[in-house]
């Protein structure tokens, strides 16, 4: 009788657990290879920027602050890259995640002749949030297909040859189809 009592009480547990951890299973990152989260957030002149608007390109997209001097470390290879790689099906999104205003991120990009669209994430951060960085600058490169294909967390030199092996290989990559990249060694 005592083994059926405690066979009971852990099958009533069970459903308990599998939705506890089903609900832990969506607040993990996303990881290489998952579909990226979808958002839609404002550029600095209003104009709203939606990521599954721009499938069929490779996405650089960086969180970062104007505080934050690793981020300040790296925008100048993120700006050359960009600069590079623009029109061959390359998109890159800053997301700013500080409290700043529009207006002084604007002047601060304009002081360091930033070239590529700076999104501004919302007032309690959910696109920041969704991608789950818990530091910055964090970078996640994404694939054409809207799946993350690289993941980096801190500021890189973005302007070196695996990088832009990753970058070649992602760009000459049909659409819809899942191959394997180039890993980038520095990333």
């Amino acid at each position: 009788m005592k083994g059926i009592v405690i066979v009971l009480i852990g099958l009533l547990s069970l459903p308990i657990a599998i939705s506890d951890q089903d609900e832990e299973s969506t607040n993990k990152p996303p990881r290489r290879g998952a579909q990226a989260p979808d958002f839609t957030l404002p550029d600095l002149s209003g104009r709203l920027v939606t990521l599954s608007d721009l499938k069929g390109k490779v996405i650089f997209l960086n969180f970062w602050a104007i505080w934050c001097a690793p981020c300040r470390w790296e925008l100048s290879s993120m700006e050359t890259i960009y600069k590079e790689y623009r029109d061959k099906g390359f998109e890159m999104l800053a997301v700013n995640v500080g409290d700043e205003s529009i207006e002084k991120i604007k002047k601060w990009a304009r002081r360091y002749s930033l070239t590529f669209p700076i999104l501004k994430d919302g007032e309690e951060l959910p696109v920041s949030e969704a991608y789950r960085t818990n530091s910055i600058p964090t970078t996640f490169i994404i694939d054409k297909n809207g799946k993350i294909a690289e993941i980096v967390r801190g500021a890189r030199e973005w302007n070196k040859e695996d990088v832009r092996s990753m970058l070649d290989s992602l760009l000459n990559e049909p659409a819809g189809e899942g191959k394997a990249t180039v890993p980038c060694k520095t990333c």
